[in-house]
């Protein structure tokens, strides 16, 4: 399998200038937990995602450059999608860019291959699937306290 299967090809992309504030407004109205952020001249220079927000005091009006991650992770199209999400575990990452001749075409989450094992778990019958559901919304809430704490809510 291919991360290029279960990807999302819905990429959107801030500048590096982009307050913190619009950043997570841009996560909200698109229901990501990821953007792509990019120079003036449209290179990709890093990653924002909803955690890196948490660093962020009070969602301030900081541009994501201060708190984006800079070392990018990426996977050619064609790589084997278990390649893929050992990179993401050894790295520590909860996503990682998917490439075509190195230009980004997706982004490949944890997300993503937790819903590809309910897949697998629901066809095998397995019965785990309220465990993995109360696992994310637990997760979910987590983050919304946490975004809450410092009065995004």
């Amino acid at each position: 399998m291919k991360p290029s299967e279960i990807m999302s090809q819905e990429l959107v992309s801030v500048f590096d200038s982009t307050s913190t504030r619009d950043a997570f407004k841009a996560m909200k109205e698109n229901k990501f937990r990821h953007l792509l952020v990019r120079d003036k001249s449209l290179h990709l220079v890093g990653v924002l995602s909803d955690r890196d927000l948490l660093r962020a005091p009070n969602i301030d009006g900081n541009p994501v450059s201060h708190y984006m991650t800079r070392a990018i992770q990426s996977v050619d199209l064609q790589e084997d999608l278990a390649n893929a999400l050992k990179i993401m575990l050894d790295k520590e990452i909860s996503c990682i860019i998917v490439t075509d001749q190195s230009r980004p075409i997706g982004i490949l989450t944890s997300y993503d291959a937790i819903q590809l094992l309910i897949q697998i778990l629901e066809k095998e019958n397995i019965e785990t699937k309220p465990k993995l559901i109360d696992y994310l919304q637990k997760t979910a809430n987590e983050v919304a306290v946490q975004l809450a704490r410092i009065g995004v809510f």
